[in-house]
């Protein structure tokens, strides 16, 4: 995933999703310039990068990390999203994420899940949910 201000993301994990940083470094590029790069331990065994160039060849300085608006489809429409554990635990990461100053959206009751909705502050559409009841094999059939 393409970061343009990794530096504010890094300084401010909390609008990374609260996640712990557990890897960062930088990487040269063969062709000139350097890519800061991190990563982020979301849990279950994974985790997920981020990246800002700088002076590489062929990569603009100014670009949207959102891939929706680049695909001309609505902000929502692709975007990552992780598990919050709880009912409670989601209502405690939309109050974080509003403490930071990030817009989030009320909690969306799906009847199988809740979610909220935001924005990295580069443009990735992102969501935290959980799920309130066990799902079975027929709910992964369209």
């Amino acid at each position: 995933m393409m970061q343009v201000s990794l530096p504010s993301e890094y300084r401010r994990p909390s609008l990374a999703l609260g996640l712990k940083p557990v890897l960062a470094d930088t990487l040269r590029v063969k062709e000139g310039g350097l890519l800061r790069h991190i990563f982020f331990d979301i849990g279950h065994d994974q985790l997920i990068a981020f990246l800002e160039p700088h002076d590489v060849p062929d990569v603009p300085a100014e670009l949207d990390a959102g891939i929706n608006r680049g695909l001309g489809v609505p902000a929502g429409f692709y975007h990552f999203a992780f598990e919050a554990g709880s009912p409670a635990a989601l209502a405690d990461k939309r109050d974080e994420l509003r403490a930071e100053d990030a817009e989030v959206t009320d909690i969306v009751d799906h009847g199988w899940s809740r979610s909220i909705y935001f924005k990295d502050p580069n443009g990735p559409s992102l969501e935290y949910c959980c799920t309130v009841r066990n799902l079975t094999a027929d709910d992964a059939i369209m």
